[in-house]
């Protein structure tokens, strides 16, 4: 039911008002004010690093799975890197902080 009345009311939205929305999302030198710069890189860019971060875990899973009697699961060893990872970002904002107190001084 409620999609044919979508559907109906979408039908009596005439042309003219789609194309008069669409030249002002289109018009020249009409930028959105905030630009993420992440939705600036390349898909390439992105692939290259999804593809760079499996191939770090199978690597650190076959590393320790050499190790004896010592067995993680995919997840857990995403889990450990993602940990390294937030104890690295935390590391660097402590130093950005010490060093930016000692600006002030």
């Amino acid at each position: 039911m409620a999609v044919c009345l979508l559907q109906k009311s979408w039908e009596k939205v005439p042309s003219s008002t789609l194309q008069k929305c669409w030249r002002n999302i289109l018009k020249p030198g009409n930028h959105f004010e905030e630009e993420d710069p992440e939705d600036l890189i390349p898909l390439n860019i992105i692939r290259n690093n999804v593809l760079s971060a499996a191939e770090e875990i199978e690597e650190v899973s076959a590393m320790l799975k050499n190790i004896e009697n010592f067995e993680l699961n995919a997840s857990e060893v995403i889990d450990w890197l993602d940990g390294d990872a937030k104890e690295t970002e935390t590391e660097e904002d402590e130093e950005h902080h010490l060093a930016e107190d000692n600006e002030d001084s």
